[in-house]
């Protein structure tokens, strides 16, 4: 065959279906006062009081004191990330209980909460003032193996808690919450303000050197009106020669307060991140072979402490990621009286990663994500009962391209979700209360896919 003939294989599918599923949930809690009955410290009651004050929106999606919700919630709080000098998200959510993290590709990681293991990234639903940032199995085969949720591009000075539910956030939430549900609250001032910050940090070894710098300010003109801006820069070095992280974030927040019974918020934030990654090392040694490698033992301890601050010599995993990430949302509430509360919410959402070079260097991988929706939501409140219905509607679209040498692959899927969901908790007295919970989802993916391989050589075909 003339080595300047090029044979092409191209592929093209495209598939349609729809999912039901159905949610029930019932759960009885006891409250009681386990305080040993010794005189207490006046100020461990007080701190004790104030963090069972503080205020929570993850289990139910309305503002309720810690103290009425009945399920177990992390909070971390901003003064806990200011005191404890963490320098991003990762660093608070590690050292949390039932929190650890799995690798996605060039050194990305997912939130997992209660071992969910490599499903993690469709099993913790990730949040930002209760807008989604990660996508759940849209049905793009390319989305799941390269898909990275941009949490840590929120700037760590623009948070104002992080609430944590691990497990149990169905009803509410939707699917994709079997792991816990991860909401990330931002700073939402009413006064005039102004705030600039400078920090550096190192860790380890000296080259591991990392600082930043932000300002923001809020001015409020008139009674109604209250607008904010913030702006803010980091950057982090590796452990490893040539590692780094560097991660740009802005926002901007406006507050209507239309009467005294009436509030739209209105947020948009845009964050820029370049890392470059090394790869990971393997504890197996004497490994021979290509593609299927045999290997002959294990490296002790000592050795492996040593190789963090080496580079591997071959790596699938090393490269550079570039993310981008813009969030948009308008959050309307409404108390239509003493015991009917209205909240709706619209958001987009997009994220773009690239992968300039995936794979040896001879892959170059993009994906795109998009969520758009609109939430509805209302409380009822009556003597002993409270009474929470919504209506959610989501659409998911995800994009995936990966171009080599040898073919060029590109998957799309979409996910139309439209739910209906109703959790009514029940108050006999101060110790016991019922819940129970209903949630009915339909969902329409849409799913295509297209291949070109190029089997005698040449440029790869073109999609």
């Amino acid at each position: 065959m003339d080595s300047s003939f090029i044979n092409c294989l191209k592929t093209y599918s495209k598939n349609s279906f729809y999912y039901i599923s159905l949610i029930l949930c019932c759960n009885g809690v006891v409250f009681a006062d386990t305080m040993p009955t010794a005189k207490k410290d006046s100020t461990d009651e007080k701190v004790g009081t104030a963090v069972l004050e503080k205020v929570v929106t993850s289990a139910t999606g309305f503002n309720l004191p810690l103290r009425d919700e009945a399920k177990n919630i992390i909070i971390i709080n901003k003064e806990d990330l200011q005191n404890k000098g963490y320098t991003n998200l990762e660093q608070a959510l590690e050292k949390q209980p039932t929190i650890s993290f799995t690798q996605g590709p060039q050194g990305t990681k997912e939130i997992d909460i209660r071992g969910q293991g490599q499903d993690a990234a469709r099993a913790v639903k990730v949040l930002i003032n209760r807008v989604p940032i990660n996508l759940h199995d849209p049905g793009n085969p390319g989305h799941n193996a390269n898909s990275a949720t941009p949490f840590n591009q929120i700037s760590v000075d623009d948070i104002e808690s992080i609430e944590i539910i691990p497990g149990g956030g169905a009803v509410v939430y939707g699917s994709g919450t079997k792991g816990g549900v991860v909401n990330i609250v931002t700073k939402k001032p009413s006064k005039d303000y102004a705030r600039f910050n400078l920090r550096g940090n190192s860790f380890d070894v000296w080259n591991t050197l990392g600082g930043g710098a932000g300002v923001a300010g809020g001015k409020k003109i008139g009674d109604n009106l209250f607008f904010s801006a913030t702006a803010n820069y980091s950057y982090q070095n590796g452990l490893r020669p040539g590692e780094y992280t560097h991660n740009i974030y802005t926002s901007f927040q406006n507050i209507w307060q239309i009467d005294e019974q009436s509030k739209l918020d209105f947020n948009i934030s845009y964050s820029k991140m370049w890392r470059k990654f090394a790869g990971y090392h393997t504890r197996a040694t004497g490994c021979t072979g290509n593609g299927s490698q045999t290997c002959t033992g294990l490296k002790d301890r000592e050795t492996m402490k040593n190789e963090r601050y080496i580079a591997p010599s071959a790596s699938d995993s090393k490269g550079e990621v570039n993310q981008d990430f813009v969030q948009m949302s308008f959050n309307y509430r409404n108390k239509i009286n003493d015991d009917l509360d209205l909240d709706a919410i619209a958001f987009y959402q997009f994220s773009n990663f690239y992968f300039p070079s995936q794979t040896f260097g001879s892959t170059k991988n993009f994906l795109n994500n998009h969520i758009a929706g609109i939430n509805l939501k209302t409380r009822w409140s009556y003597e002993d009962n409270v009474l929470i219905t919504g209506l959610d509607n989501q659409l998911e679209y995800s994009d995936t391209l990966s171009k080599s040498s040898m073919a060029d692959t590109r998957n799309q899927g979409s996910k139309y979700a439209l739910s209906l969901y109703g959790l009514d908790t029940y108050n006999f007295n101060d110790s016991f209360s019922l819940i129970g919970g209903v949630r009915g989802e339909v969902s329409y993916f849409n799913i295509g896919g297209h291949t070109g391989l190029n089997m005698g050589g040449g440029g790869a075909t073109n999609l």
